[in-house]
């Protein structure tokens, strides 16, 4: 079988993690059978399948779990970092030591104390965590630790003096300067959170309960320890980045060859230790220079499947292919509209709402998109909730308020009146003339702000509609298209409080799963500036922020099935779509593209997330269920 398109979703061809985290389906069994926890001991329980074994022959065993798990925590590496936090920590861990960076370069970074105290008395020790905040660093593409792009985090002690701490070289702060204003603090799992307790049963203590714990397991995949054992992170990292190194792995597939720009060859184990071997003897997966070639190579039968395709305005030359099939895959990413609360009139419910109203999402959804978009699924998702359903009639939710509703066809002016009579209705607002173009004004000033966005072609479509839906509603936008690093710097990378009022509004696509747990981590309470929370990157900080965001704490340490966690979710969903802190526009859905003569039995699901990664038409769970067409076609 031939695939193109997207290369993450591959790793799983080779590796598996603990459990598969699926959009249908839930937590599912992988290399871990199954999974209790005892609140009393605040102990995860795991037992291993005793025949998983890797792509050596060798058995894996909790032991090589342990060592997996604790390498990526020290690595910093994906969302096993939040699980550092979550574990059982060292006891007495010193908090908000003030410090200044007084070397770094690419081999080290060294941090020294800014008073007379010591970091080894303090508890810094060689070879284990230290957490970082108040750095001030600027944004380097590329280079920034973790998936915000900040300096803060979690990092790896290399060595310890009475006066200096030097970072592990493999994890660094690569693009901070030396300044002043940075706290450590010690912290990390004990010796004891992960205990292998036998080659088939793991123990992981928590410090504190998380409902996501498991699912963050789904974003490691499981290495064997005897491959590397002995090896510096530096030594791990080059055996994994170099090519040099064979992949061991636990998948039904084993690397064969990979020639870079042209293809990457899997064959199939036939030791392959899980319930389903594939009917795949082997998998190329084929690069092509440009999305045109792509089309050629699907429409010519040279490839078998496209996991992602970027091309919307070529289906149709595709849906008059008998031999192909297209279908949709939810992404994980909504496009939505932020405002920056610390001006006004963002700060207000009423006015995020009327502007919510105003803006015509079936435009945004059919030339923005190419149609490959729907309703954002926060709200969709949350439609269905008793207390949410209630209030629809005073809310803008999926394009269907009640004048659209009441009309039986689509009148978008209908919806611009609504949000007009709303704008009309605000406290020094001024109002909307009967006709002709206008600029309002609030408390005396005009309406007029600089709409950001990405110089991509979809984020320069969706704020030209919104720009013009704004100034129906009498609010003057100036379009301001920049650097996407420029962007994210300016607004998700916010490094000091001088920057923060920086901006007025933009359009940035960002993940709405409907994992709830991680909608209430970016939108919970935080009570110090937290650069990755998006509550924090658009400044809601009112007391309906502040409530809304202490149940969404509260709910993430409540056991999925709690009744609790079920009312604070339902709450605090209602609370949140009423508030509107941003505006959510569209949420994006990806074509896959596929060939039904040679192989039948394609599963129609929206995948599995594997390091934060959709696998959906290439996900494992989809190749297994694949039968071959006979006669095959060449």
């Amino acid at each position: 079988i031939g695939i193109g398109g997207s290369g993450a979703s591959h790793m799983t061809l080779m590796y598996q993690p603990l459990v598969w985290i699926s959009f249908d389906e839930g937590i599912l069994p992988a290399i871990a059978t199954d999974w209790t926890y005892d609140s009393t001991t605040m102990k995860w329980t795991i037992n291993l399948d005793p025949d998983a074994k890797f792509s050596n022959g060798a058995q894996i065993t909790a032991e090589d779990v342990k060592w997996s798990l604790e390498t990526y925590m020290k690595i910093g590496s994906g969302q096993l970092v939040d699980v550092t936090r979550i574990l059982q920590q060292n006891e007495g861990a010193t908090t908000g030591v003030a410090i200044e960076i007084k070397a770094n370069d690419a081999n080290a970074v060294t941090l020294e104390r800014t008073d007379a105290g010591s970091f080894i008395t303090d508890g810094f020790t060689a070879g284990e965590l230290v957490d970082i905040a108040k750095t001030q660093d600027d944004f380097v593409a590329g280079k920034d630790k973790g998936s915000t792009g900040d300096q803060d985090g979690i990092y790896l002690i290399g060595a310890v003096t009475a006066s200096v701490i030097t970072l592990d070289s493999t994890v660094t702060l690569i693009s901070e300067d030396p300044r002043s204003e940075v706290e450590l603090t010690a912290t990390g799992p004990t010796d004891t959170a992960i205990v292998a307790v036998n080659d088939t049963t793991i123990t992981m203590e928590l410090d504190t309960f998380a409902a996501s714990f498991m699912r963050y397991l789904g974003n490691a995949v499981i290495v064997p320890q005897a491959a590397f054992a002995g090896k510096t992170n530096a030594e791990i990292l080059a055996y994994a980045n170099d090519g040099t190194g064979e992949p061991i792995g636990s998948g039904p597939f084993a690397f064969r060859e990979r020639e870079k720009g042209s293809h990457t060859i899997y064959d199939i184990r036939y030791d392959y230790w899980g319930d389903t071997l594939p009917s795949i003897d082997v998998i190329e997966k084929v690069f092509f220079d440009n999305d045109e070639a792509m089309l050629l190579g699907i429409k010519l039968g040279q490839i078998d499947a496209i996991s992602n395709f970027n091309l919307p305005t070529a289906l149709p030359q595709l849906v008059a292919i008998p031999e192909i099939e297209i279908y949709q895959i939810e992404d994980n990413v909504t496009m939505s509209l932020y405002l920056n609360h610390r001006s006004e009139p963002f700060n207000l419910k009423e006015f995020r709402q009327a502007v919510s109203l105003g803006i015509d999402r079936d435009v945004l959804i059919n030339f923005a998109a190419d149609g490959w978009a729907k309703s954002p699924v926060m709200l969709e998702r949350d439609r269905d909730l008793p207390d949410v359903q209630a209030n629809l009639s005073n809310l803008e939710w999926q394009g269907m308020d009640a004048a659209y509703m009441a009309s039986g066809s689509y009148d978008h002016s209908l919806r611009v009146a609504a949000a007009n009579a709303l704008l009309d209705a605000i406290p020094d607002m001024s109002d909307a003339p009967a006709s002709g173009a206008f600029v309002r004004t609030y408390k005396g000033d005009p309406l007029a702000f600089t709409y950001s966005h990405a110089t991509w072609t979809e984020h320069a479509d969706v704020a030209t509609n919104v720009a013009a839906d704004l100034t129906a509603l009498g609010i003057d936008v100036t379009l301001n298209p920049m650097d996407v690093s420029a962007l994210v710097s300016m607004t998700f990378r916010q490094k000091s409080e001088s920057t923060l009022g920086n901006w007025d509004l933009y359009t940035w696509g960002r993940p709405f799963p409907s994992e709830y747990d991680y909608f209430a981590n970016q939108w919970g309470y935080y009570d110090t500036n937290q650069y990755s929370k998006r509550s924090f990157v658009v400044g809601w900080d009112d007391a309906a922020a502040t409530s809304i965001g202490q149940d969404l704490n509260a709910l993430q340490e409540l056991p999925e099935g709690n009744s609790t966690r079920a009312g604070l979710i339902t709450s605090t969903a209602t609370a949140w779509s009423a508030e509107l802190p941003l505006i959510p526009l569209y949420h994006s859905v990806n074509p896959a593209v596929r060939r039904n003569d040679r192989w039948d039995n394609w599963k129609q699901n929206n995948g599995y997330i594997s390091h934060g990664a959709i696998s959906a038409t290439m996900s494992i769970q989809n190749l297994t269920s694949l039968t071959p067409i006979y006669p095959l076609s060449p």
